[in-house]
């Protein structure tokens, strides 16, 4: 039998106490730890979130109101300038054209254009260019000496004369057209030579 000496019993006996204090303090230790609990937040800090400042009326209704625009500027707005009626435009055109018209004369037994009717037509030229919605009917006439044939083929190339003459000034061709009377459409129905000359003429007639 082994023999036990006296001093490993000392020291054996002096260890069992300080394992048992220590093992008491890591069972208290492991409790403590499980009794531990997080600590909770309060209801005032958990509803501390910012709030945004509410504006008032005033500011929310402060946008920009657009002035309203009159049947007018609307047109002009949408497509320029408001459109005129044709019916006034027509009037217009044709009191202007009207006051200008006058007849041109002719020299016996010709068609040549002669320097005041040359001048009358450059003037009728010029309001015709601004008259594009007229008509006008260019009249060829003659006194009564010659054939009715002679004198209806003559005064068609009066009025043709006059035609032309307006069309190299600018006025549309269109709106030109001509008709020859002859001798049957007398100014002064009279066989003088006052009378004569006055039916030796082109007139120039707005149609309706």
């Amino acid at each position: 039998m082994k023999r036990i000496s006296i001093k490993s019993l000392v020291q054996n006996s002096l260890l069992i106490p300080v394992l048992a204090v220590l093992l008491a303090a890591c069972t208290q230790g492991e409790k403590q730890s499980q009794n531990l609990e997080p600590t909770p937040t309060t209801s005032t800090q958990s509803q501390t979130t910012p709030q945004p400042t509410p504006t008032t009326s005033t500011q929310s209704q402060t946008t920009p109101q657009t002035t309203p625009t009159t049947s007018l500027e609307t047109e002009n707005i949408n497509g320029g300038e408001p459109k005129e009626d044709l019916t006034l435009i027509v009037a217009r055109e044709e009191s202007d054209l009207r006051a200008n018209l006058e007849e041109v004369y002719f020299k016996f037994d010709s068609y040549t254009l002669t320097p005041r009717a040359k001048e009358k037509l450059l003037q009728m030229a010029q309001s015709m260019k601004n008259s594009r919605n007229l008509s006008i009917q260019i009249e060829g006439n003659t006194d009564e000496r010659g054939t009715e044939e002679y004198n209806f083929n003559l005064g068609k190339m009066r009025a043709q004369a006059v035609k032309e003459f307006l069309v190299a000034q600018g006025v549309d061709s269109q709106m030109l057209s001509t008709i020859s009377y002859g001798e049957e459409n007398p100014a002064i129905k009279s066989s003088t030579s006052k009378a004569w000359k006055q039916n030796r003429r082109v007139e120039l007639k707005i149609l309706p």
